[in-house]
This record gives C-alpha cells, structure tokens and sequence, in this order.
C-alpha cells in the first residue's frame, strides 16, 4: 500500500503546484491523487478522509470546467476576495466538524473522528473557493494542512504527512501569488 501513498504524493504535488500557477493541470493532477488516497485513507481507518477524496473525484470535474469554461476569454475567473464572508465560513467549518466528528464517532469505528471530520469540512470549503477563485481558499488550506500533518503522522502515513508539509508551504505561497494577481487585477479596474 506504501506505493500508492507514494504515487498520491507525486500527484498531489504537481496538483497544488498547478493550483498555485492557476492551471487547469490541477484538476487533471488531483482527480489522480484524489483516487489514490481513498484507497490509503480507508485502510488507515480515515473514514471522514475517505468520504472526502471520493467527493473530491466528483469535484475535480466541476473545477475543471469552471476553470475552463471561458478559458482564454475575459470572462475567465480571476483571483478574488470573499471578503467578510469569511466570518461565515470559520464557524461553519467549526461546526460542520462538530457534528460529522459526532457521527463519525458513533456510527463507525473511524480514528481521531473530530480531527479527520475538520480538515474534511474546511477542506470542502476551501476547495469551492479554489473553484471560484476566491484568494481566502489558501487560508483554509495552511490550516487544514497543518492539522493534516499531525493526523497522517500520527498514523503513520510518514509520505502524506510529508506532503501536506510541503502543502502547507505551498499553501502560503499561494496565498502570496493570488493575493499579488488580485492586486495587480485590481489595478487593472
């Protein structure tokens, strides 16, 4: 099983790369990886995870044809801010992880439910404001990232705790260049 965490590894990394550079390779790069980590997270015990990366197979199309509908055309989806929209989310991610954390914990027999059942709520968050271009994503992602570190390394998924450290730097690096495009976009206006 060790090969494909390694190969979610790999796939992962050029999907948040492409994200980062705003490339529509990210959808193509995280329908690979997502596919993989199913099968990791359900034998780690991960079951909130597991549910996460098989509605993530789902979403990787949704992103990729909004991010390539009007592809090329001024229309096409620039970096932007949600705001103070913002506020809403946090407390809904809190809550949402609450309650799938509860479930979790007394429907199955899943490890550390209220952990795995945040970075899936956030994560679920996050990745609507990646489709939308909204540059508050990035900051679900650092804490969502941080948080995954310490639960893969905790079950001893060493390769996937690795690769949400290198998301997690990866993250603020996005969160810079998006931040600087929106900017940049702003001016333009």
């Amino acid at each position: 099983m060790q090969w494909i965490e390694i190969l979610a590894t790999v796939a992962g990394l050029f999907c948040v790369y492409f994200s980062i550079k705003q490339n529509i390779l990210t959808w193509v790069f995280g329908f690979v990886q997502v596919t993989l980590y199913t099968f990791v997270f359900y034998k780690a015990g991960l079951y909130s995870d597991l549910g996460l990366h098989v509605f993530y197979m789902f979403i990787q199309f949704y992103g990729f044809y909004a991010w390539n509908k009007d592809a090329g055309t001024d229309l096409a989806l620039k970096p932007s801010s949600i705001g103070v929209w913002l506020y809403f989310w946090i407390p809904i991610a809190v809550l949402g992880s609450l309650g799938l954390g509860y479930l979790m914990r007394l429907y199955t027999g899943a490890s550390m439910p209220f952990l795995d059942a945040f970075t899936t709520t956030a994560s679920i968050i996050a990745q609507f404001m990646m489709i939308k271009k909204k540059i508050e994503n990035w900051i679900f992602w650092i804490v969502v990232n941080a948080y995954a570190i310490i639960i893969y390394a905790v079950k001893g998924l060493i390769f996937s705790s690795g690769l949400y450290f290198v998301f997690l730097i990866m993250a603020i690096l996005g969160l810079i260049q998006w931040n600087k495009a929106y900017l940049a976009n702003r001016k333009q206006l």
